[in-house]
């Protein structure tokens, strides 16, 4: 049986992985995402918000491509990203930015077509 989306943050944040809360007010949804994806990014690689790591992330929750997350890890992103209606993304000037879903999928597609 796989965990619930509530499990799998819980466990990044027991295992240390997810270092605090963004600065800004948010709604529950949102928070728990920005957690989930920092705490994956501290997991499987080492740092708070590795580089494109919405992209990579992005990607396995889509099919997009072979990625390094369990089954349980990219339900709990689909679960929170719909939860929150939106994804977050790394502005270098900014630090973490919160795109609605529409905004994040045109994003996403853009460097998608830019890639190829």
């Amino acid at each position: 049986m796989s965990a619930t989306p509530e499990e799998t943050l819980r466990a990044l944040i027991d295992a240390g992985l997810v270092h605090g809360k963004v600065p800004v007010s948010l709604s529950p949804a949102r928070q728990r995402l920005y957690d989930l994806m920092s705490g994956l990014s501290e997991q499987y690689e080492d740092a708070g918000w590795h580089m494109g790591l919405e992209y990579h992330l992005w990607a396995a929750v889509t099919g997009d491509a072979e990625c390094w997350l369990d089954d349980a890890e990219r339900d709990a992103l689909r679960y929170f990203s719909e939860m929150a209606e939106g994804w977050w993304t790394w502005d270098e000037c900014r630090g973490p930015v919160f795109l609605s879903m529409a905004d994040w999928i045109a994003e996403y597609d853009k460097r998608k077509e830019s890639a190829t």
